[in-house]
């Protein structure tokens, strides 16, 4: 009995694992949207460690292992049904406000089996069959458990086992939860007049202007510049003479941009006035971009807003030559706004 227990747990952790790591890695569009989802790797081995770790527990029929692993696959469970249910049937709550990731990351492009809501995060037929195998793998642990948890002393053995796990397990999705807020803030945002492409590099953030009005992103006949009529706009308002010739589009707005306490800070540069100010960048309940730009005290400053760029959504902006791929809609018909 036992070893049929073992056998279907690992089955279905198997098949979980199989199915996570292709779609994780594997372009099959419009199932999944690796283009704009960015790099699987602290995803795949969220799963790949803890369940590679249970499958050893199930082959040497370690119980310890066995409640660890059945307790994970609860908690894994649970953060897909935050993560899509929650805000699919509620909208915002506190437990999730921020539904920016749906839409840069690309899952408003998947394949839905359900109705799709306005504004928020609608399961996809990937994540679906992602649950469904994760019900799978949390049903036949239990049934593993539930064998081996006869008598008192070993549910009392359990219990406190189990907030051990538990803890282990927030402490280890920590680092993961701080990645996943940390990179809220990259991909492609827009205002009235610009698109800015907010990229991390290593350890620091980077936003670069890949898209202005049409009338800004040349100079015109009515201007009076050193530049050739009709030549790329540049960084002339800048305070040293040796920055002046920068182009506009593509140019670096932020240095020294880290995440710290849950923030991102550093200083930010405004080519219209050529200054450079002190700047905070996070995610609104609304998930909108908000950059604020102050000197001395941010109580002081002033906040620009940005929104979602959709590539599928009409924008009247013209984007740099070198920026066009970044800003393709892959759907197979653009919407109009």
């Amino acid at each position: 009995m036992q070893q049929t227990q073992s056998l279907a747990a690992s089955i279905a952790i198997g098949l979980l694992l199989i199915y996570f790591i292709i779609t994780n890695h594997v372009d099959l569009a419009p199932l999944n949207n690796l283009a704009a989802a960015g790099s699987q790797l602290a995803s795949t081995l969220m799963a790949v460690i803890p369940f590679g770790m249970v499958l050893l527990g199930l082959r040497l029929e370690k119980g310890r292992w066995i409640y660890a692993g059945w307790i994970w696959s609860m908690v894994w469970l649970l953060l897909q049904i935050r993560q899509w249910w929650l805000p699919y049937l509620f909208g915002p709550t506190f437990l999730h406000e921020n539904f920016a990731w749906y839409f840069q990351h690309g899952y408003a492009e998947t394949i839905k089996e359900l109705a799709v809501a306005e504004g928020r995060p609608t399961p996809d037929l990937q994540h679906n069959v992602l649950q469904l195998l994760s019900h799978g793998v949390v049903l036949t642990l239990w049934s593993k458990v539930r064998d081996q948890s006869r008598g008192r002393r070993i549910m009392q053995r359990f219990r406190d086992f189990s907030f051990i796990v538990l803890g282990l397990a927030l402490g280890l999705g920590a680092p993961f939860l701080a990645a996943a807020s940390a990179d809220a803030v990259t991909g492609l945002w827009r205002d009235d007049g610009s698109i800015l492409w907010v990229q991390r590099v290593d350890d620091a953030l980077h936003a670069q202007l890949i898209a202005l009005r049409p009338g800004e992103t040349h100079y015109g006949e009515d201007e009076q510049t050193s530049w050739p009529i009709g030549s790329p706009r540049r960084d002339d308002n800048n305070p040293d003479p040796n920055q002046q010739d920068r182009l506009l589009m593509g140019m670096q707005l932020l240095s020294d941009y880290q995440f710290t306490k849950g923030v991102w800070q550093g200083e930010i540069y405004d080519p219209g006035s050529g200054n450079t100010y002190s700047s905070t960048m996070k995610i609104s309940r609304k998930g909108e971009l908000q950059m604020r730009g102050y000197i001395g005290i941010a109580l002081l400053g002033r906040t620009v807003t940005y929104q979602p760029f959709d590539p599928c959504l009409e924008h009247g902006l013209a984007v740099g030559e070198q920026f066009v791929a970044a800003t393709v809609c892959s759907a197979a018909t653009p919407k109009a706004e």
